[in-house]
Parts: C-alpha cells; structure tokens; sequence
C-alpha cells in the first residue's frame, strides 16, 4: 500500500510540474497594430470659462438633497443598469472559463458494483456473484505551445474591460437623462407658477377697468383686450400640467417605478447653477468617454482572438497521467493498481476550411470594430 501511495504522489508530481514549467510559444503574441490617420488636434476651446473641474457624481454640483435621492434610486433599480451589471458578471464568467484550459484539471472517480451469474446444468443451476470495486485519479493538462489559451485569456480580459466601461456608459446616461428630466419637470413648475401669477394679476387688472367701464373711465375695447390677455395665459395652464405630468412619467421610468409611484417630488424653483467644468482638450474628451473605452477594449479582445483562432490551425499537445484501483475486495484495493502517463499530440489535417474561414471571420470583426 505505502508503494502504491509513493508512485502515485511521484505521478502528481511530475504532471504538476510539467503543468507550472513555461513553454515559450514559438509565435510571436502581438496583436496587430492599428493607428489612427494623423490630425491637428485642438490645444483649446475658444470659450475659456471653465472655472470647475468635473467630478464623478456630477450632478452633486446642483447641491440639490432632492437630485440625490433620486439618482441613488435610479442606480438601484433602472433596469438599463442592472443588464448591464449581469453583462459584467457574464464577462468575468467567460474570463474564468478561458483560464481554466491553461490549468491542471483533475478528475478523481469511484465505482462499486456486484454481478451475478446463473448457469444450469446436469438439472441443477449454480449461482455465482462477483464483488468489484474501483477507484482512480485523473490528471490532464494541454501545454500551450502556440499561444491559444494565453490568446483567449486576454481576449476575455479585455472583454472584462468593456464591459466595466459599459456600465459607467450606461450609469453616465442614465444620470443625464434622469438630471434633465428632474430639471425639465423643475422649469415647467417655474413657468406655471409664472403663469399663474401673471393671471392673477391680469384677472385683478380686468377687474379695474371693468370697474372703471362702468364709471365711463375706460372703454370697452380696453376691457375686451384684457380678458383677452386672460385668456391667452389660461389657456397655457393645461399645456405645462402636461409637461410636468410627462416629466413626471419619465423620472418614474427611469427610476424603474410605476407610473403611479410617489417620487417624493416637490414644488419649487429651479437649482442654482454651477460654474462650467473644465472640459479640456478634444481628444481627451473623447478618450474619457465610456463609449469610446467600450469600443476600444473590444477592439483589443478581438485582436486577441485572432490570435486565438490562428493558434487553433496549429498542433496541440497534452500530457494526462492516470492511476487505477481495482480489487473484488474493498479491503484490498490497494495491492491492484494501473498508473498511466501518455503524452497526446492532435494536428489538424483537413478540416474543410474551418480553422481557416474562423480566422478570417475574426478579422474582419476586428477591422469592423476598429472602423
């Protein structure tokens, strides 16, 4: 039993370190190279009004309690953001599955099973019962010679990094969007308690020259003109109820509440506001914009996986080693063994085209993405 227990600890040792050795790949990983054609870039914008610079919660700037709240409810329950966040955890998923082919894989299996056998002769039958039971290791592990698994490990990392970009693009939308309609909703109740004054005092104003109409003080054109003028302001009234009803349903929409929710809303004027952000240069607006980032990464993980695909064209070799108990006698598993080492080398021949038609397709992908 001690012996077996050696060789099978001398077997786990050689494979594993076999597994950790690095083997340098005979092709050269670089992703293709791709530049941009040249352009004069901007040092500055004309207007040099800027006089903040330009935090991650920006909207904090309004110094608005109400703005806030909202925000953070958007954050927990808009769903735009919330698929996002499962894209991620989709990303990260396939990253850890692109890992695990450049890792050790052991299989550990167990077996026990009785059979029984009848036979009949010279009138009487005999029944004879064999015991079997079975136990054994696995161990498996694909060196990577040309770079494949390392290809695809980056390529899914970089996946990672545009999916993380996706969810600032998304939570960077989201927060404009839900800012533009708080201050939409806030501007339409300025202007109807606008309105509603301005009636108030017209109707007052119709009120003394009827008076003075009466009294021979005025005419009846001057009467007729401002209940007129009454009427004019009257008539927006239903129109900006509307707006802030519209307002209203779409701040719920992207909060991810029903229509009928209280948002804690209330009546009051407009915030006051900051002073401009520091935007900076052109190019680095475009270079701190979330879409942009998504679009970049994605790039690079195709790139990747062109080199992923070309790797596949080539040879793969894979080292396994197995040990095997086997005994009728569970108490004596450990005297029958089998212990196996082989070396697997898998070369495509003919495929039809396929390893082929896929490393073009991922080209033209990533010359799509780059475009």
């Amino acid at each position: 039993m001690k012996r077996t227990i050696f060789h099978l600890c001398f077997i786990l040792l050689a494979v594993f370190v076999v597994s950790c050795s690095s083997v340098r790949s005979p092709l050269a990983l670089r992703v293709r190279s791709r530049k941009l054609p040249e352009a004069d870039v901007v040092r500055s914008f004309p207007a040099e009004s800027a006089t903040v610079s330009t935090p991650d919660r920006w909207w904090e700037a309004f110094g608005s309690e109400e703005l806030n709240d909202l925000m953070e409810r958007a954050f927990r329950r808009n769903l735009s953001v919330a698929s996002a966040w499962t894209r991620l955890r989709q990303a990260q998923s396939a990253a850890v599955l692109a890992s695990a082919d450049g890792k050790l894989l052991l299989t550990g299996t167990a077996k026990a099973e009785t059979t029984k056998r009848r036979t009949e002769g010279g009138g009487t039958g005999d029944t004879d019962s064999y015991n079997s039971f079975q136990a054994g290791l696995g161990l498996s592990y694909e060196l990577d010679l040309w770079g494949r698994i390392h290809a695809g490990t980056r390529a899914a990392g970089r996946e990672i990094m545009a999916s993380e970009q996706d969810v600032m693009a998304t939570a960077l939308a989201l927060s404009g969007q839900l800012t533009a309609a708080w201050l939409q909703h806030g501007a339409a109740q300025a202007e109807l308690a606008t309105v509603r004054d301005q009636i108030g005092t017209s109707k007052k104003s119709l009120d003394l020259l009827k008076v003075r109409q009466r009294k021979g003080m005025s005419e009846l054109v001057d009467v007729l003109q401002q209940q007129q003028q009454v009427s004019g302001l009257e008539s927006v009234v239903p129109g900006l109820r509307e707006t802030i009803a519209i307002q209203k349903l779409q701040i719920a929409y992207l909060l991810g509440e029903p229509a009928d929710a209280d948002l804690g809303l209330r009546e009051g004027g407009l915030p006051a506001l900051p002073g401009l952000p520091a935007t900076g240069v052109p190019a680095e607006i475009l270079a701190r914009r979330p879409d942009v980032q998504v679009a970049w990464h994605q790039l690079m993980a195709q790139e990747w996986a062109v080199m992923a695909a070309r790797a596949d064209r080539l040879p793969t070799l894979s080292l396994s080693a197995t040990s095997t108990l086997n005994s009728p006698d569970i108490g004596r598993i450990f005297d029958n063994w089998l212990a196996t080492l082989a070396a697997n080398l898998v070369a495509p021949i003919l495929d039809g085209g396929r390893r082929k038609a896929v490393v073009n397709r991922d080209r033209a992908l990533a010359d799509a993405r780059f475009i």
